[in-house]
C-alpha cells in the first residue's frame, strides 16, 4: 500500500557544500525544515494579578505660619529645621502624651513636630508610640560607690559678637560677654576704635533654664531686631525704626535657647530685651489672625485662661485686639489640654458667626457659616485622661461673640 499525500510547502535551513566528483555542482546539506501549513505555536499569556491600590501612611499638614522640627519630643530638644505653612510629612510615631508626631524625614532622619502646629490626615488608629521601653527583667542589684563628678551650669549671662556691617555678614570683628541685652548708645559705638557707630550688627545667644510655663518676650531696639526662642523665630522687626516695643508669647519649659539679633542703621542706637512668667498652668494657647480663614501667621499669640464656659468672649463690634486685629474679618484658634473623666459628653457653641470644635484631631462641631447660633453634638465614650482640645472662630460682620464649653451627661451643663 502506498500513501500518496498533498504537496505541502516548506521552508529548509542548510549550507552549501562542493561536490568532490571534479565538477562545480554543490550540494545543500539540510539542517532543518519547517511546513509553512503548520503556524507556530502562539503562547498563552499567564494572567497577572491586579496590584492591590497603595495606601498612603497618614500625613500632616502645617496648618501655622511655620513650625520647628525637633530631634526629640520636646521644646528644649535641638532644632532639626523651620518648615513653612503648608509643608506635608508622613507620621510614623507620637510620643507617649500624645503631644508630638514622629515625621519622616529630615536630612534622612525622622524628626518631632508639636501636635498644635499642623493638622494630621489619614487614619491615626495605628500609629506607634515611639519611645515606650519594653519591660526589663528586674536585675540584681550591685552596690557601686559612685564617682563624685559636677553638676553642669548653665552660664548665666550673654555671649555677644559685633559685626561692622549691617547684616551680622563675615566673621565678628569683637566678641565678649555681658550680663544682660540692655544698651544705649546714643550716638557712639558699642566698642569705640573697633565697631563704627551706624551699620553695625551684634548676635546675643544664651540658654535660659526656665520653670515650665507662658513666657512674655518683650524688646526694644532702634534699628531692626530678630528675637529666635528654643529655635523658632518669634520676634522679626528687621527694619529701620524708632524704639517701638515688641512682644511675643510661647510656652516654654526647662533648658531653652535664646538668640537676638540687632542691627543699627543710622542716627541713635539702642536695644533693651526682658521675659517673664505670665502664666505658670495655661489652659489656652489662642491665636487671632487678620482674616476670616485663619491663613496666615497669627498676628497675635496669647495665654489666655479657661472661664465659665471654657471659652466665653463677648467683643459687641469692637476688636479682640484694637489697632492690631480688624473688628471685621478676623478669626481666632483656642488649643488647650484638659483632663475628662471617662463618660459620654455633650459638647456646645453659640457663636457669631461661624465654629469649629475638634477633640483629639476628631471634628465634633461643625458650623463654619455666618451666625449659626446654637450647636451641639454629644461625643461618646471619651476615655479617662488628658484630651487636647481646639476651637476654630471666624468674624465676618456686625456683632462678634462665642462662647463654647462641654459637659458629662447627666452633670449640671453651663450655659
Amino acid at each position: 500500500i502506498s500513501l500518496i499525500t498533498p504537496p505541502v510547502q516548506v521552508k529548509i535551513w542548510g549550507r552549501a557544500v562542493d561536490l568532490l566528483d571534479g565538477t562545480e555542482q554543490r550540494q545543500i546539506v539540510v539542517q532543518d525544515i519547517l511546513r509553512m501549513d503548520e503556524p507556530p505555536a502562539t503562547p498563552t499569556p499567564t494572567p497577572t494579578a491586579t496590584p492591590a491600590p497603595i495606601q498612603r501612611l497618614p500625613y500632616l499638614v502645617v496648618t501655622g505660619a511655620g513650625a520647628t522640627i525637633r530631634s526629640e519630643p520636646s521644646s528644649a530638644a535641638a532644632v532639626l529645621a523651620q518648615i513653612p505653612q503648608g509643608s506635608e510629612f508622613d507620621i510614623v510615631g507620637r510620643d507617649g502624651s500624645l503631644q508630638w508626631w514622629q515625621i519622616c524625614c529630615i536630612g534622612g532622619e525622622p524628626g518631632w513636630i508639636f501636635r498644635v502646629l499642623v493638622s494630621p490626615q489619614g487614619d491615626l488608629s495605628n500609629v506607634p508610640i515611639v519611645g515606650a521601653a519594653p519591660p526589663t527583667a528586674t536585675p540584681t542589684p550591685v552596690v557601686v560607690q559612685p564617682t563624685p563628678f559636677s553638676t553642669p551650669v548653665l552660664p548665666n549671662d550673654w555671649s555677644v559678637a559685633y559685626f561692622n556691617n549691617a547684616g551680622l555678614q563675615g566673621a565678628p570683628i569683637f566678641s565678649t560677654r555681658v550680663n544682660a541685652v540692655s544698651f544705649n548708645w546714643g550716638d557712639g559705638s558699642p566698642v569705640p576704635g573697633l565697631v563704627p557707630v551706624d551699620q553695625f550688627s551684634a548676635r546675643f545667644e544664651r540658654t535660659l533654664n526656665v520653670t515650665g510655663g507662658i513666657y512674655r518676650f518683650s524688646v526694644q531696639a532702634d534699628d531692626g531686631v530678630r528675637v529666635w526662642v528654643g529655635g523658632e523665630l518669634v520676634i522679626d522687626e528687621w527694619h529701620p525704626a524708632a524704639p517701638p516695643i515688641y512682644q511675643a508669647e510661647r510656652q516654654i519649659s526647662g533648658p531653652t535657647s535664646i538668640r537676638i539679633e540687632y542691627y543699627e542703621a543710622g542716627g541713635q542706637a539702642r536695644i533693651n530685651f526682658s521675659y517673664q512668667m505670665i502664666s505658670q498652668f495655661p489652659d489656652w494657647q489662642a491665636s487671632y489672625f487678620d482674616n476670616i480663614d485663619l491663613s496666615g501667621g497669627p498676628v497675635r499669640i496669647v495665654a489666655e485662661p479657661r472661664t465659665n464656659p471654657a471659652i466665653n468672649k463677648e467683643w459687641s463690634l469692637d476688636s479682640p485686639f484694637p489697632g492690631v486685629i480688624p473688628a471685621d474679618n478676623f478669626s481666632a484658634r483656642w488649643t488647650g489640654t484638659f483632663f475628662f473623666d471617662g463618660g459620654d459628653y455633650l459638647f456646645w457653641a453659640r457663636a457669631d458667626d461661624g465654629v469649629r470644635l475638634w477633640i483629639d484631631d476628631i471634628l465634633v462641631l461643625d458650623a463654619w457659616a455666618a451666625n449659626p447660633g446654637y450647636v451641639e453634638q454629644t461625643f461618646s465614650q471619651i476615655g479617662r485622661g488628658d484630651h487636647v482640645i481646639r476651637v476654630e472662630y471666624f468674624e465676618r460682620g456686625g456683632l462678634a461673640r462665642i462662647s463654647v464649653d462641654w459637659y458629662r451627661t447627666g452633670s449640671l451643663r453651663s450655659n
